[in-house]
């Protein structure tokens, strides 16, 4: 289980020094929260370029959340970034209105309006949720993503990647599927209330009924979809800023 650093509540207190009164805003810019796993392993960091403390709120401002491959801090393969975020230091969640992205080796995740459970890796989007890889773009009004997944990455690098672990995105679904891959499916996009990504399997799932368009012309209608996603064109990418 990971466990917050130390620093993080040093960087909080000096933001909220017991004799300053509860009215008074402080400010801080540059920030950055390390945090470890019970090993002693860096697992993922948070930065921040503002930080404001009012009364008992942390707000966070241009933050970002990096993760770091098993074992190695110094490659980045996974990253949420979000241009407001309230912290809350005691429930460990960070919540805000406006834009948010997570993105790793293999997805690419928008939305506005979020609620992130740090501890559990979960993350609530309230909407225009999007989830983009090379072969299908979903999009809905909201979603629930748990995070962090690791599994071995492609012979090559023999790195980890942290995925996605699974996507449940609801209400107004559309499923696209991208020119990349087109000769895989009969229709190229999909019509539902529901779908599920498994990061494990690569598979998107819409369990309920479905209508199918091709070319923008409804072509049918199916209670059960799967797609099948191709793990071959997925080589483990370096998010690691240059």
């Amino acid at each position: 289980m990971t466990r917050k650093s130390s620093a993080f509540a040093l960087c909080l207190a000096l933001l909220a020094p017991l004799s300053t009164p509860a009215a008074v805003e402080i400010t801080a810019t540059g920030l950055s929260f390390p945090f470890f796993n019970d090993a002693g392993k860096l697992t993922h960091k948070v930065n921040a370029k503002y930080g404001t403390k009012a009364g008992g709120a942390q707000q966070l401002r241009e933050m970002e959340i990096e993760y770091f491959a098993a074992g190695d801090p110094t490659q980045v393969v996974q990253r949420v970034v979000a241009s407001d975020a309230l912290w809350d230091e005691k429930k460990g969640t960070l919540k805000g209105e406006g834009a948010i992205t997570v993105e790793t080796g293999e997805n690419r995740i928008t939305g506005e309006g979020f609620f992130f459970e740090m501890a559990r890796s979960q993350l609530e989007i309230h909407r225009n949720f999007t989830m983009a890889n090379r072969e299908v773009l979903l999009s809905s009004d909201r979603a629930t993503v748990d995070l962090v997944l690791e599994r071995d990455g492609d012979e090559s690098t023999d790195v980890k990647l942290r995925d996605i672990k699974s996507c449940e995105a609801l209400g107004n679904l559309r499923v696209k599927v991208l020119p990349t891959a087109t000769q895989k499916y009969d229709s190229d996009e999909a019509h539902s209330d529901r779908a599920v990504y498994d990061g494990a399997t690569h598979t998107v799932t819409l369990p309920h009924e479905t209508e199918l368009f091709k070319g923008g012309r409804k072509t049918g209608r199916t209670s059960h979809m799967v797609y099948k996603l191709d793990q071959d064109k997925r080589p483990a990418l370096k998010l690691k800023k240059d």
